[in-house]
């Protein structure tokens, strides 16, 4: 029988999927039973043998009806059970871009920062260019290499930022790819 909310519903469908013949009863005092003798030997002749096989077809009918009714309840099931399923990754995939959205905003900021910080950096030196040609030549190359690298440095921040953007990271959580990161 199938897990469903109604399992007293599949027994009585089960139960009721036989035809039965008619008993005949009665209820006069006495003559009751020769009664019910006469009816039932009148079923006999003019009815039980045309009825028995219509409740055989019949019988056979709602069995294969009952059967098909399982099975599509089963099938119901699963798909209720799948599409919980996948309702629960939504879920988390929502989570998953949500926290990847807000880590681009921190390094997108911090990019912005030191971005900044390099500007002035390089503001300092132009400034104090006069100081630096006055210096030995090899010391203005060092000076100007650093400023070199500080620019690099800021160059590998925005490109770290950009491969955090979510679609990259999804990619690594699409199913099948759980492992991968």
């Amino acid at each position: 029988m199938p897990a469903t909310p109604n399992n007293d519903a599949w027994e009585e469908l089960r139960a009721r999927q036989e035809l039965q013949e008619h008993r005949f009863q009665s209820r006069v005092p006495v003559l009751g039973p020769l009664i019910v003798a006469l009816r039932s030997l009148w079923n006999s002749v003019a009815t039980k043998w045309y009825g028995r096989p219509l409740f055989v077809q019949q019988s056979i009918f709602n069995r294969l009806l009952v059967d098909r009714l399982v099975v599509q309840a089963r099938a119901a099931e699963a798909q209720i059970a799948r599409l919980n399923e996948i309702e629960a990754r939504i879920v988390t995939l929502q989570q998953l871009v949500q926290d990847l959205q807000t880590q681009t905003a921190q390094a997108a900021a911090l990019s912005e920062s030191l971005s900044q910080r390099v500007q002035e950096l390089t503001a300092q030196i132009a400034e104090h260019d006069d100081w630096f040609s006055a210096l030995d030549r090899e010391q203005s190359h060092l000076a100007h290499d650093l400023a070199e690298v500080a620019a690099q440095v800021v160059q590998l921040q925005r490109q770290l930022a950009d491969s955090q953007q979510p679609a990259f990271h999804l990619k690594a959580n699409e199913p099948g790819n759980e492992g991968e990161r």
